[in-house]
Parts: structure tokens; sequence; C-alpha cells
């Protein structure tokens, strides 16, 4: 029942979305308006939950501290 590649696909998921988590982080870092618990939240999120935080992200949060 499981596909012959699945390893690769999980593999090549897992690649790209790796410079994805890594930029966001980043940009929260960089970010000197929030606290470190924000700044921690932040990550942890992107860490486990990449997907759902990073549309979250894109719509709330980056609009609210652009320079």
């Amino acid at each position: 029942m499981h596909w012959p590649e699945v390893n690769l696909l999980f593999s090549l998921g897992l690649i790209f979305g790796l410079p994805f988590i890594y930029l966001g982080i980043a940009d929260v870092y960089q970010n000197r308006k929030d606290t470190f618990v924000v700044r921690i939240m932040w990550m942890i999120g992107f860490i486990f939950l990449s997907a759902i935080t990073g549309l979250v992200y894109l719509s709330q949060y980056k609009k609210g501290n652009e320079d």
C-alpha cells in the first residue's frame, strides 16, 4: 500500500522546506520590535508547523512589521 518512492518524495519536501524555515526564522530574529518570547514562539511554529506558520506569517506578521 506504500508508494515505492515515498522516501525520495519525503526527502525532497524536507530539503525544499528547510530554506523556507531558515529564512522565516532569520527574518523574525532580525525584527527588533518583538520580545524574546515572541521570537521563540515564531521559531517553534516554523520548526514544527512550518506550512501553517508560514501562511500566518505572510498574511499577518509581515504586514504589521514592514518598515
